[in-house]
């Protein structure tokens, strides 16, 4: 079991966007990453995911409405075959958390193993945003995906 810990430990997260594996994901061509700084909010809730003490990266949970949230992960090296794990243990720890009853995610069209992820912890691809995101002076579409707590329904 991986345990999940909210923070808001500004260095930590700045170290976790910052690492070289998330900066192509996490870092748009508005976004000046020297003088990148960390802004903590109240729709987001940031949660460290670790195991035996060893951190394996930074899970968003960004508030939508009062019961839709959007998740953002931030994974370092030491979490590379372990993510889908990871994953489902975080969506569960969302339901019995959170008062969500909707998830929502995107991700680049051309990353595929973050979509073949996705999928295979249940979201279901909805659509495509076009021009979402600004890379390397071109724009990018999202896969938007979607996933419903069923859980909620069979307790009724």
């Amino acid at each position: 079991m991986y345990s999940f810990i909210p923070t808001i430990d500004k260095a930590l997260i700045k170290e976790v966007l910052t690492s070289a594996n998330n900066i192509p994901f996490a870092f748009s061509d508005e976004i000046d990453i020297a003088s990148f700084d960390v802004n903590l909010r109240d729709d987001i809730t940031i949660i460290k995911v670790a195991k035996d003490s060893e951190l394996f990266g930074l899970l968003f949970i960004i508030k939508i409405n009062d019961s839709v949230a959007d998740l953002h992960l931030a994974f370092l090296p030491g979490a590379y075959g372990k993510t889908r794990k990871i994953c489902s243990e975080f969506i569960e720890y969302i339901w019995k958390n959170t008062h969500y009853s909707d998830l929502t995610c995107c991700c680049l069209p051309e990353n595929r193993l973050a979509g073949s992820l996705i999928e295979s912890v249940g979201f279901i691809k909805i659509g495509v945003e076009d021009r979402a995101w600004l890379k390397d002076g071109i724009w990018h579409n999202f896969n938007l995906y979607h996933l419903h707590n069923n859980t909620i329904e069979s307790q009724v």
